[in-house]
């Protein structure tokens, strides 16, 4: 969990800029640096993701094409990193996977969901889609999340 804490210390434009140190390949440099400025003035501005996703439908090509999903997946991602910031000030080591399972359900997430986990086993977690984990759930589009608690012990 040490490696984490770092974030405890982060503004709300350094936890944006710590979502994108995560891999997109299908994307160039140059939509890259539209991807990350589009979504992340839209954070800053506290859009919702219909409105970021318009911003990106604005840019064309790959971008438009996927603006919802980059939408939908950044603004929860957002939502996670800034309760995993609460959580790490607050010493919290124990996590549950919460969330309602749907149709289009990452594997990765059924297998986890409702069950504790520690910081340090989440993070050495691949969900082989977008990572890490603690950011990202389960991929693209997965709105489950990870509860903090503080009452958990593993025995």
């Amino acid at each position: 969990m040490k490696e984490l804490y770092y974030i405890k210390d982060l503004s709300e434009q350094e936890l944006i800029k710590e979502l994108f140190k995560t891999n997109l390949d299908d994307y160039s440099d140059d939509e890259l640096v539209i991807i990350k400025k589009t979504i992340s003035d839209g954070l800053q501005q506290n859009k919702n993701f219909n409105k970021i996703a318009d911003d990106l439908s604005l840019c064309g090509g790959g971008i438009a094409q996927n603006a919802i999903k980059l939408s939908k997946t950044f603004v929860v991602a957002f939502q996670r990193i800034t309760h995993l910031q609460k959580a790490l000030i607050a010493e919290i080591e124990w996590y549950q996977y919460v969330g309602i399972v749907k149709n289009k359900t990452y594997t990765f997430c059924l297998d986890i969901l409702n069950k504790h986990h520690n910081i340090d086993n989440i993070l050495k977690m691949k969900n082989g889609v977008l990572e890490p984990v603690i950011y990202f759930g389960g991929g693209f589009e997965c709105t489950h999340r990870w509860e903090a608690n503080p009452f958990y012990t593993d025995n």
